[in-house]
């Protein structure tokens, strides 16, 4: 059976050995050796020029949503970890993302598994599962495949908070499925004012992570170039710190085996797990008092995300939704960086190291149409019952040692042990899930500024969307003539986008390039100030 310890036993055993052992002075010794064998070197060669040429491909084959970016850096992360130290030099992140990477030996580098996108309306979901007595659906779903799900529900129309009074907005998630178990990357936002956490974070850090490194790992540093602060979910919009939840769950035991917070501070994510093994030498002991004491305050510190991990279990459902409503799916095709990539003569001979069926110009992405029924009703969902592995730990093994699994099956690099840890007290988990719902009438909706740079000097878009902002630009470059993408230059909501659209273009009409196309020359300033005038006016006149 294919399972994540399955996996990583593969992976394990082509790892070149630890820095600073003998195994890996000896390992040294062996390739400096060969390299100096002329036809060896060629082949090397060779096969690293493949390998360099895939993963340049595979960033620029995207469908360009969200979540999909969020993969792709994942998977960037990784190969970078591999071609700058090796395996052993994963981050945690990697206990539950590796599955959505295929290692290839050959190379030594991970390619993203195949991939299948679709964008759905979450609060029709959410409607769905709580009108509906819903069982999981996951036969649906095939193996070793990448299922992508992406909200095109406007920002703010349906949040989570749990007992802590932190509120989060979802945006998209991605599973894969392995036998019975289950890996999930959750895309959501916290509810907060970006600028604010950023100067909170700054204090803290000083410019600098305060984090415990362990042994062995201290050439691995934070990116310099990249700026300390709360990162946006999307850029520009300053309401969402972008948070992702990583889970891996066990249908047939119901019980979750990994678990991890990500939240994205610019230079680095601040993780937070109460998975033990992380803070545990070889000997099944904490490394050191700073990794014990590190281990309590994230055990107290992960039950405030408990939302998102309720979340989580109620997407176990979306397959169920996914086949309720499969005639009902439209096909749209969304161009990929690689559209562009491949008409430049110097990308010619990277191109030619790929395998043809990486060459994807266009992204087929499957549509759930919404089902256009708007609530205002609060809820509190019951999530599936899942519980968190308590039985034992992971006692980790040299690197060619053998052990057993849970069900006392051979396992390369490390063991299961069968007893629960006296630190480990095991806690009623809270299954409910609260959704507090905004009141949205029917003109509710964003008023958007989008520009292409394949356009002229201060020519801009100019519309309305009662969906999210960023599906609607994707589309835009999907349906339009234009051979560029549209950027967002600035949105705006308002409790009646038909007025503030009809009211903006009556002012701009003299500046309107064609009178049945939302296209303007005008300075955006100007723009501006017109969208910002007439939407505070209609607010003003509704409350």
């Amino acid at each position: 059976m294919n399972t994540h310890y399955n996996r990583m036993k593969t992976i394990g055993s082509m790892a070149i050995p630890p820095k600073g052992t003998y195994a890996r002075e000896i390992y040294e010794k062996i390739v400096s050796s060969r390299m100096e064998d002329t036809a060896i070197k060629k082949k090397i060669d060779k096969i690293i020029k493949k390998a360099y040429a895939l993963l340049e491909i595979q960033q620029k084959n995207g469908s360009e949503l969200p979540i999909d970016k969020q993969i792709r850096e994942f998977n960037l992360e990784y190969n970078g970890r591999i071609f700058n130290g090796g395996l052993y030099d994963m981050p945690t992140s990697f206990n539950v993302v590796e599955a959505f990477n295929q290692f290839i030996p050959e190379t030594s580098t991970f390619k993203i598994r195949d991939e299948l996108d679709y964008i759905f309306s979450f609060d029709d979901f959410i409607d769905y599962i709580t009108a509906n007595n819903v069982k999981d659906e996951f036969e649906f779903l095939e193996e070793r495949k990448i299922y992508s799900f992406t909200s095109d529900d406007i920002s703010n129309q349906i949040d989570f908070t749990t007992s802590n009074k932190k509120k989060y907005e979802f945006s998209a998630i991605s599973m894969i499925k392995f036998g019975k178990e289950v890996s999930i990357i959750l895309f959501a936002g916290q509810k907060c004012n970006i600028e604010e956490e950023t100067v909170k974070i700054k204090k803290t850090f000083l410019d600098k992570f305060n984090y415990e490194i362990a042994p062995g790992r201290e050439h691995i540093q934070p990116d310099k170039k990249r700026e300390l602060r709360a990162e946006p979910l999307y850029e520009g919009d300053n309401s969402l710190w972008k948070t992702i939840i990583l889970v891996r769950f066990d249908l047939k035991t119901k019980t979750i085996d990994a678990r991890y917070v990500l939240q994205d501070h610019g230079k680095s994510y601040v993780i937070i797990t109460d998975n033990v093994d992380s803070y545990l030498n070889n000997d099944g002991e904490f490394i050191n008092d700073k990794f014990k004491s590190a281990y309590e305050n994230n055990r107290k510190k992960i039950e405030s995300y408990s939302a998102l991990f309720e979340l989580c279990k109620n997407c176990l459902l979306i397959p169920s939704y996914m086949k309720k409503f499969e005639d009902d799916i439209v096909i749209e095709r969304h161009p990929t960086q690689y559209l562009e990539f491949q008409k430049q003569l110097k990308n010619r001979k990277i191109i030619s190291e790929v395998d043809s069926k990486y060459l994807i110009s266009y992204r087929n992405i499957s549509r759930i149409p919404s089902r256009n029924k708007q609530s205002s009703e609060d809820i509190v969902l019951l999530s599936p019952d899942y519980k968190i592995e308590t039985s034992g730990y992971w006692k980790k093994l040299d690197h060619r040692g053998v052990g057993r699994d849970k069900n006392g099956q051979p396992i390369h690099g490390r063991t299961w042990i069968n007893q629960t840890l006296s630190w480990f007290e095991e806690k009623e988990e809270n299954n409910y899930l609260n959704v507090k719902r905004e009141n949205i009438n029917k003109n509710q909706g964003t008023i958007y500024i989008m520009r292409s740079a394949a356009h002229d000097k201060n020519i801009f878009k100019i519309g309305l969307t009662k969906r999210n902002t960023t599906i609607r630009a994707l589309e835009l470059s999907r349906t339009t003539s234009s051979p560029d993408k549209f950027l967002i230059a600035h949105e705006r909501e308002t409790k009646d986008c038909i007025l503030a659209e009809k009211l903006i273009h009556e002012k701009l009409s003299a500046y309107r390039i064609n009178p049945k196309r939302e296209y303007f020359k005008m300075p955006y300033s100007e723009i501006l100030s017109v969208v910002e005038s007439v939407i505070n006016n209609i607010e003003n006149i509704n409350t």
